[in-house]
C-alpha cells in the first residue's frame, strides 16, 4: 500500500504531459495531441533514413519526390518539437504568443522549402553546393 502510494505521487510530480485522441490538441498546440505525437516519432524516423537518400540519389530526376517529402517533414518535425519546449520553458502567460509565432514560423519555412524544391535547385543540391568549389 505505501508502496503503490509513494510510486503514484512520484509520478504525478514527474511532469508527464497529458496528451489528448479528443482532439484538445491542435497544430497550434501540437505537443498536446497523440495523433501528432505520434507523427513526430515517425517524422524523426523518416528523416533519419530520407536524409542519406536524398544525398545519395542528389543528382538525378528521382530525388525530387525525396526533397518534396523533407521539405514538409522538417519543418513539421521541427514545429511539434519546439512546442514541446514551448510547455517547458515559456511561461503560461506568453505561451499562445509563443505558439502563434512558431506556427507562422513554420508555415513561412514551409512554403520557402517548396519553392526551393519546385522553382530552385532542390533542398539536397542546395545543401550539397556549401561544399562544392567554384568553377573558375
Amino acid at each position: 500500500m505505501i508502496g503503490r502510494t509513494l510510486t503514484r505521487k512520484v509520478g504525478t510530480t514527474m511532469g508527464r504531459r497529458t496528451l489528448s485522441s479528443s482532439g484538445e490538441g491542435s497544430i497550434v498546440n501540437a505537443d498536446k495531441s497523440k495523433s501528432l505525437n505520434r507523427i513526430y516519432h515517425i517524422s524523426g524516423t523518416a528523416l533519419a533514413v530520407l536524409t542519406p537518400v536524398a544525398f545519395v540519389l542528389s543528382p538525378s530526376p528521382m530525388n525530387l519526390p525525396v526533397d518534396l517529402a523533407l521539405g514538409v517533414m522538417f519543418p513539421l518535425h521541427a514545429h511539434i518539437g519546439m512546442n514541446y519546449v514551448i510547455s517547458d520553458y515559456v511561461p503560461k502567460a506568453t505561451r499562445g504568443l509563443a505558439r502563434g509565432s512558431l506556427l507562422a514560423f513554420s508555415v513561412i519555412t514551409a512554403a520557402g522549402l517548396l519553392r526551393l524544391n519546385v522553382q530552385g535547385a532542390g533542398l539536397t543540391d542546395t545543401v550539397k553546393s556549401v561544399w562544392r568549389t567554384k568553377k573558375e
